[in-house]
């Protein structure tokens, strides 16, 4: 979960926003920052409709979409 948001340390000056929830075996997190303000992944109820995991939201500027992809590839695996 955190290294997801390294993106938002490197690069707080340009990546405002970022909200996502995902699935890990701790189950559903949801992760926040506001610039290079990373919040601790917080653990939500399990929910029957599963459409809104594993999105994660990014406000920012002067990054492309493959360098973002790159990113989480490089952290995700």
């Amino acid at each position: 979960g955190v290294q997801t948001c390294a993106l938002p340390i490197s690069r707080g000056d340009d990546i405002v926003r970022v909200k996502g929830v995902v699935r890990s075996g701790a189950g559903r997190l949801l992760l926040q920052t506001v610039r290079k303000q990373v919040q601790s992944p917080e653990i939500l109820p399990e929910q029957g409709d599963m459409r809104d995991d594993n999105i994660i939201v990014m406000i920012g500027r002067g990054y492309t979409q493959s360098q973002i992809e790159r990113s989480l590839r490089h952290f995700v695996g």
